[in-house]
């Protein structure tokens, strides 16, 4: 995805050991999802004035959101709308939540 004054990096290895953060970084300050961040259960908006800074607290269970995405994948590659593990009103409201985001329906940029 690209964004306009905004730049989004992460590590991702398979088979190997990454420190596995999340930054997005816009014009005005940057989100920070510690490693690792598919099960991560908090992320932080920073901005250049420290005071400004806040924290966003989320308790996911099991193992995050690792295995909903994936799930949600293995739904779009087999032309499905649920699973055992995802039920389809899940897997439509993550279906809208990317499409809004895509165009950018409720975004705010940072």
């Amino acid at each position: 995805m690209k964004f306009k004054n905004a730049v989004a990096s992460f590590k991702l290895g398979l088979g190997v050991k990454t420190e596995g953060n999340l930054v997005i970084s816009g014009t005005k300050g940057y989100a920070y999802v510690p490693a690792p961040w598919w099960k991560t259960d908090y992320y932080e908006l920073r901005y250049e004035d420290q005071n400004q800074n806040k924290k966003f607290f989320y308790k996911w269970d099991g193992d995050g959101l690792r295995y909903e995405i994936q799930e949600f994948i293995s739904c779009i590659v087999n032309h499905r709308f649920s699973t055992a593990r995802l039920r389809r009103k899940e897997s439509i409201a993550m279906a809208e939540i990317m499409e809004s985001f895509t165009n950018r329906i409720n975004f705010k940029e940072i």
